[in-house]
């Protein structure tokens, strides 16, 4: 038979070459094509300590953010197939069978000498398999542990009485800016005030000064309105991203009522009903600059 040679676009790690064209070996070395190597797109893929530290903490996430989580495991989980399918391909289904159990020294040096014809690297190739193997049981682990939560938990629900205090902020040191804006009742009046702070502004700017400006009662029910009717009383506690994101923002928020509270914190993500809160900071932001000194 003629030998079919499959050159890597990007980074050039193995020099192939089988005897017949094998459907899921293709699609695996297209992926290290992308890559240059496997390793799980999900940073809750990463290693055991990873998906358990996710496990940890999921009762502190929202259930869209959960079964957000579940999506890009089912995604991460068809790479992992084609991996493991293109392993028997190259291997031989009983080989596998055998390096999957208990496997003695022969089935290893078995392995190294199939891999070893067909890539110069096979070293990184066999990385690519057992890093599969184990994203696989992660996967797995995942999603049972995400079905359960979502299965035992109940509808969150809006805090009963009136808004009396509400609290926003974002910043991200990297870029030197720090947001907030702070509503609440206080000696027996409404004070709003929102403060912008830029770390790293030009020597001729000055930083803008920050007023405590009294609003009406008006004001903290449209609020509570806008809270209600946005669902933010729907957010989770905590938000992180599926991928690792370097050098993004840093949130959090806080409703204060008679009857109850809302809190959430994230980075680089959430929260969910960002609508909602986007109207409300928007509508605060508006009142301030309408009711703050003006200066000549």
């Amino acid at each position: 038979m003629k030998n079919i040679c499959r050159p890597l676009l990007l980074v050039v790690l193995f020099s192939w070459c089988a005897q017949v064209t094998m459907a899921q070996t293709d699609k695996f070395l297209e992926i290290l094509n992308r890559r240059g190597f496997y390793r799980p797109a999900l940073q809750w893929l990463e290693d055991e300590n990873h998906a358990n530290g996710y496990l940890r903490e999921m009762s502190d996430f929202s259930d869209q953010s959960l079964r957000k989580t579940l999506e890009y495991i089912e995604d991460e989980l068809q790479d992992v197939q084609v991996i493991l399918q293109a392993r028997e391909e190259i291997l031989g289904t009983k080989l596998v069978k055998k390096l999957d159990g208990k496997p003695k020294q022969k089935d290893l040096d078995e392995q190294d000498e199939i891999l070893a014809k067909r890539f110069n690297e096979s070293d990184r190739v066999k990385e690519a398999f057992e890093r599969a193997r184990k994203t696989q049981t992660l996967c797995h682990q995942l999603k049972a542990g995400i079905t359960s939560e979502l299965a035992h938990r109940t509808p969150k629900v809006m805090p009963q009485g009136a808004l009396t205090r509400f609290f926003y902020s974002k910043g991200n040191g990297f870029a030197g800016y720090h947001h907030e804006v702070t509503l609440e009742k206080k000696e027996g009046k409404n004070i709003l005030r929102v403060e912008e702070r830029r770390m790293r502004y030009e020597p001729e700017e000055e930083a803008q000064p920050v007023y405590d400006v009294v609003v009406a009662d008006s004001v903290m029910s449209r609020v509570r309105a806008m809270v209600e009717e946005g669902q933010l009383y729907d957010v989770g506690h905590s938000y992180m991203p599926d991928y690792m994101i370097m050098d993004a923002s840093n949130w959090s928020m806080s409703f204060d009522f008679e009857g109850g509270d809302i809190s959430s914190s994230g980075y680089a993500s959430g929260p969910d009903h960002s609508d909602a809160l986007g109207m409300i900071l928007r509508y605060l932001t508006a009142v301030y600059e309408e009711l703050k000194p003006k200066t000549p």
